[in-house]
C-alpha cells in the first residue's frame, strides 16, 4: 500500500511501463488571503516498482481506500508444471593407474 491521502483520485495515475509500475500524483493549490497575498503550491509524488517476472503485469489492478491508501495488486502467472524425467547416470571407466606399481608391470 502507498499512502496518497494528500491527493484526490483524479490527481493520481498508475501506469505499467515495461516491467515497472509507475505511480504519479500531481496537485496544485492556489489561494489568496484576506490581505491579497497570493500563494501557489505544486506537489508531485512519483514512485516506481519493478514487477517480478512471475507476476502478470497485464492483470494489474488498483484500489483506493477511504483513508487514502492505494493498493496495487497483480496475480502470479500460472507457470506450467515442469515435466519430470529421469536422468541416466553414466559410469565412467576407471582411469588407468600410474605410479611405481604400474611401471614395474605389477
Amino acid at each position: 500500500c502507498q499512502d496518497v491521502k494528500n491527493f484526490a483520485p483524479e490527481e493520481l495515475s498508475v501506469k505499467v511501463v515495461g516491467r515497472k509500475v509507475v505511480l504519479v500524483g500531481q496537485k496544485e493549490t492556489q489561494s489568496t488571503d484576506e490581505k491579497g497575498s497570493f500563494s501557489y503550491k505544486y506537489e508531485v509524488l512519483k514512485r516506481e516498482w519493478d514487477v517480478p517476472e512471475e507476476v502478470d503485469a497485464e492483470a494489474l489492478t488498483c484500489s483506493l481506500s477511504k483513508d487514502g491508501q492505494l493498493r496495487i495488486e497483480a496475480p502470479k502467472l500460472a507457470l506450467p508444471a515442469a515435466p519430470e524425467r529421469s536422468v541416466p547416470i553414466q559410469v565412467s571407466p576407471a582411469a588407468p593407474q600410474t605410479g611405481p606399481a604400474s611401471e614395474n608391470g605389477a
